[in-house]
């Protein structure tokens, strides 16, 4: 939730516009919407797995195999990186036994047999999505199959540098143009606020006490 609202927060700051210190007497102010459109791909998949983990599982024991899962791949990733310092050797080295710990934890998890064996194998490799593609994700949380996968595919071409992103840039010929153009996915990232809110709520419902108390907020969160 914490990256999610970072995210958010600094999509709101890019949106003001981004000015360089002065080079030669010349002033160079942008509005960056390819890191605008990178960052509302990266909050799609931060609400897709936060459902994913927490809200769509049906039992308790479900989720918390998908949350030790999560964990897990957080460390499996960490061991694939060299590490040359011995602080960071001594530190990969102590983290082998949580390792250890952590797929012992999901191998005890009943849910975990209730997985097919392509699904188990995933799971001890820490790939937390359990072989779901996002779009599968998106699916379980409600949004429609097609609509995401589109969506999706577009905010793909600008985070893996496709051409379309170059391009779409040299047709926004003016500030305006490129504004509106940036302005879509805004209203993109409203929406996915908004279902993030809900989600966030089934989970921790103490925080809809802030509704309660300011009713006005709980109008504009679900939008």
């Amino acid at each position: 939730a914490t990256k999610f609202l970072l995210h958010c927060g600094t999509i709101y700051h890019l949106m003001k516009g981004t000015g360089l210190p002065r080079i030669l007497d010349t002033g160079i102010s942008y509005l960056d919407n390819h890191s605008i459109i990178v960052l509302v791909r990266t909050i799609h998949e931060l609400h897709l797995a936060f459902n994913f983990i927490y809200v769509a599982p049906q039992a308790t024991e479900e989720m918390a195999l998908r949350h030790k899962v999560w964990e897990l791949g957080a460390y499996l990733d960490r061991q694939k990186f060299p590490a040359t310092e011995q602080e960071n050797i001594d530190k990969l080295k102590s983290e082998k036994e949580v390792v250890a710990e952590l797929t012992a934890g999901v191998r005890n998890i009943p849910a975990f047999r209730t997985l097919t064996p392509a699904q188990q194998e995933k799971a001890l490799r820490g790939e937390w999505r359990l072989g779901y593609a996002w779009v599968d994700l998106a699916e379980f949380a409600g949004l429609d199959r097609d609509e995401f996968r589109a969506t999706y595919r577009y905010l793909c071409s600008y985070a893996h540098t496709g051409h379309l992103s170059i391009f779409q840039m040299r047709q926004a010929a003016t500030f305006a143009e490129l504004y509106s153009l940036t302005e879509t996915w805004i209203d993109s990232t409203m929406g996915v606020i908004s279902h993030f809110i809900y989600d966030y709520v089934k989970v921790y419902p103490k925080a809809s006490e802030l509704f309660r108390l300011h009713p006005e907020v709980e109008q504009l969160a679900y939008i």
